[in-house]
């Protein structure tokens, strides 16, 4: 059995508490990709932002358990890592209601996601840095630096 590390109360308490303190202490948009699929905890990280009166957008990004195996193998995780182990614990408990701003991410593309999300909150994404023909490289780069090895 692989254990959560969410299990741990102060892994909460601190998520919470940072979360908090960035939101107070910073004037932008604050993005945090994170997988919660445990209701007590949503509303001990997340609900607890949102009773303070903090503005939060929460997204349940979702696939097929196939094309989250595939994700996981592109960044390095093999059918036997932790992830992997998680996925249809994850999946089943992702379809509570409380997680319910569904975005299907099935078959598009990182960008084609974050406008969905952009369109959702109102938010304004700035233009791209980087030559439509570069991105793809730009994103192998940034997959090649977060390989665990």
């Amino acid at each position: 059995m692989h254990r959560d590390f969410q299990d741990h109360p102060v892994w909460r308490e601190s998520t919470y508490k940072s979360l908090r303190y960035v939101a107070q202490n910073f004037s932008g948009v604050i993005i945090v990709p994170m997988t919660v699929v445990n209701p007590l905890y949503y509303d001990q990280t997340v609900g607890a932002l949102c009773r303070e009166g903090l503005q939060v957008h929460h997204f349940t990004l979702l696939a097929s358990r196939e094309t989250i195996l595939c994700r996981l193998r592109r960044r390095g995780d093999g059918s036997n890592s932790w992830g992997a182990h998680q996925l249809d614990r994850c999946l089943k408990s992702l379809s509570n209601e409380k997680f319910a701003v569904y975005l299907n991410t099935e078959g598009k593309t990182i960008e084609a996601v974050a406008e969905e999300i952009v369109d959702y909150t109102g938010l304004a994404l700035k233009p791209a840095t980087w030559h439509p023909i570069l991105r793809p490289l730009k994103r192998i780069v940034v997959q090649i630096c977060h390989i665990r090895f």
